[in-house]
């Protein structure tokens, strides 16, 4: 964490003048508590937040995150599928354990924050018919068959959005770049599927990507602030919106922003 594994280098924030706030706990609660954008992914707290950090997850989940990739809550996307593909699935169960215990020793750097507790109601109005809420038509249509209704997503494999650090975080940058050029998560050895989330940017607006992000980042129980629809023209600018190639013989429809 402090020497090789450098997770500082991206999860601690930096100093007007680029070095890291903090290069071991004892710097004080920068340290590991959030880096600012990378390539238009946000590194979030790895610290003891428990809505934006690590806070209600145990030992064995982190060390199933660092090792697959995925755990029965998240999966890796942006970055950090690199540093699971290229590093952390080849370092041994000990190395593991060790960081996950190291980790769940670090307090959390914002103080009085309130942990995720799931609310029912979205899900129940979308189990309704009822997409009255802006961006619940957007969700609808585009991403319920992987993330569900109920926002739980399914274990393993698509991951969920109620209650993840990505969604609630002060910095949305990281769920509207997903939204807008989609992700996939590389197999590893001890999980060797790769599952993959479609670009939108292509076919949503800049409002219709803000309104589906207000919706997830205020929808079962999660505590997120709203998207405005120049933040989301704001990351557009780097990120590529190209349109995924049609299966052969078949023809997408125009669309328009």
């Amino acid at each position: 964490m402090q020497g090789l594994g450098h997770c500082g280098a991206c999860h601690t924030p930096r100093a007007p003048t680029m070095q890291e706030r903090g290069l071991t706990d004892a710097d004080g609660p920068d340290f590991l508590a959030g880096g600012a954008a990378i390539d238009g992914w946000v590194p979030t707290s790895l610290r003891g937040e428990p809505r934006t950090g690590l806070g209600t997850w145990n030992e064995t989940e982190i060390v199933q995150f660092l090792k697959t990739g995925r755990t029965l809550r998240t999966a890796a996307f942006g970055g950090m599928t690199d540093v699971v593909g290229h590093s952390m699935q080849h370092m041994t169960d000990d190395d593991l354990n060790a960081i996950a215990r190291y980790l769940k020793t670090l307090p959390p750097r914002v103080q009085g924050e309130q942990p995720h507790v799931y609310d029912a109601a979205a899900a129940k109005a979308l189990q309704a018919g009822d997409a009255s809420k802006p961006g619940a038509a957007v969700y609808r249509d585009n991403c319920t068959a992987c993330h569900r209704s109920d926002g739980h997503g399914y274990t393993r494999v698509f991951p969920a959005l109620a209650g993840n650090p990505v969604v609630q975080g002060d910095d949305p940058t990281s769920l509207i770049h997903v939204v807008l050029e989609g992700s996939a998560l590389q197999g590893t050895r001890t999980a060797p599927s790769t599952f993959t989330m479609p670009p939108f940017g292509w076919r949503l607006s800049d409002q219709e990507v803000a309104d589906v992000s207000n919706f997830v980042r205020t929808s079962w129980g999660n505590t997120g602030a709203p998207v405005t629809a120049a933040q989301v023209a704001k990351v557009r600018k780097s990120v590529p919106s190209t349109r995924p190639e049609p299966p052969p013989g078949a023809r997408f429809p125009q669309a328009s922003r």
